[in-house]
């Protein structure tokens, strides 16, 4: 796979959480359709790390691409300080999914679900969904800058 495709499924998983959040959250607003916003917000993370790896395997910084899950884990985790917060980030996300987790007000304007990690709860309402897209959707456009060049008339989102 070259770094594009990975870059494309990216896109692809954005698409996606964008007409989630849009669309279907503000149809059905339940906590069932944001546990599926941030899976799709993690599937891009995914892909934007392992686009930056291939795209590292390309410019010769990196002797191949790991085949393996854990191998590629390892190899997102190496990354260089700079990616560091969108591991962060997908990591948060990961967790934040397998969590235990409560729905309120569920049907409501403010649908929240409330995970518990590491013995804390976490609150992750429609404003903060919003946030993490926004956020994930700034990262792909700055790596898609990075790994295809710069073109002023490329804006995704």
């Amino acid at each position: 796979m070259e770094d594009h495709d990975y870059l494309r499924e990216a896109y692809e998983a954005l698409k996606r959480a964008d007409h989630l959040y849009y669309v279907s959250l503000k149809y059905a607003r339940t906590v069932d359709v944001m546990r599926t916003i941030l899976e799709r917000l993690e599937d891009a993370l995914t892909a934007l790390l392992l686009a930056i790896i291939q795209h590292e395997v390309e410019a010769g910084k990196r002797d191949a691409f790991p085949e393996s899950k854990p191998e590629q884990a390892r190899a997102i985790l190496s990354l260089d300080e700079a990616y560091q917060p969108l591991v962060q980030r997908r990591l948060f996300l990961r967790r934040l999914l397998r969590a235990p987790y409560t729905r309120e007000r569920e049907f409501r304007k403010a649908v929240t679900m409330i995970a518990t990690l590491d013995g804390e709860p976490v609150h992750v309402t429609t404003e903060t969904v919003k946030d993490y897209i926004d956020e994930v959707k700034e990262a792909f456009q700055h790596i898609y800058e990075e790994i295809r060049g710069v073109d002023d008339d490329i804006r995704f989102f």
